[in-house]
């Protein structure tokens, strides 16, 4: 009896191992020609249109469709798989830029003379200035789901990133007016959309505040930020 159940649990293990690798399966049909990628590895670069996959909707078959080029394409899913741009000799530069700029990749161009030369510390600082300009312009939803496959992700480098937009988001006094039209036109995709990304909440952002820092290990800054919901409702409770 031992031997059944231990099996039974293996296969259901099995099963679930399935599901969930189901689950992270994406389907990209790009300009008519079908590529099938791991939601995790979309998620390596959030920053990017394919990077907030989970704020698009897909078409009745569950693919998501761009009328864009596939030959193209190629290099770009490579560049999501590896982390490199291996741009061939017969693709256009400017066609290829093209490309980058409609899915929203940062790309350090050999002919840009700004982004020859530079070290990790630059693009360190470089980042940290992005990340304030998102903190100071764009509304607090777009932050926290900029955010959010960054807490998600494996690399601790990428966890403390969404940590220091959330604490941001702790910190900035927001005001949804003050981002700009042309952040709006450029997210309104899926800002507009409530059903896709809800309000955003004080409570929601110490709780994935607490749940990032758990996974890296400071169980500290986790009860402190998880602490905070307590005394949050406490207020409520209060003025009620």
């Amino acid at each position: 009896n031992s031997d059944t159940m231990s099996s039974s649990h293996h296969n259901q293990h099995v099963e679930e191992e399935l599901d969930n690798s189901e689950d992270d399966r994406v389907v990209l049909n790009v300009g008519g020609v079908r590529f099938e990628v791991s939601r995790s590895t979309l998620l390596r670069y959030p920053g990017t249109k394919l990077g907030q996959i989970h704020t698009l909707r897909p078409d009745k078959r569950g693919e998501y469709f761009f009328d864009r080029n596939p030959k193209l394409f190629e290099v770009i899913l490579d560049f999501y798989r590896t982390g490199k741009m291996v741009i061939p000799d017969d693709i256009s530069l400017d066609k290829m830029r093209e490309e980058l700029k409609f899915f929203q990749i940062e790309w350090d161009d050999p002919e840009d003379p700004k982004r020859k030369g530079r070290n990790p510390e630059e693009e360190q600082e470089d980042e940290e200035d992005h990340d304030e300009r998102i903190l100071s312009t764009w509304r607090p939803e777009k932050v926290f789901y900029f955010a959010f496959p960054l807490l998600m992700d494996r690399k601790k480098t990428l966890i403390w990133r969404g940590i220091r937009l959330l604490e941001g988001l702790e910190n900035h006094p927001f005001d949804s007016s003050r981002e700009s039209q042309e952040n709006q036109d450029k997210s309104s995709e899926f800002l507009d959309n409530s059903s896709v990304v809800p309000k955003t909440s004080p409570n929601q952002v110490a709780y994935y505040l607490g749940y990032a820092y758990h996974r890296l290990g400071n169980s500290i800054k986790a009860r402190e930020s998880l602490s905070k919901i307590f005394k949050n409702q406490q207020q409520k409770l209060v003025m009620c």
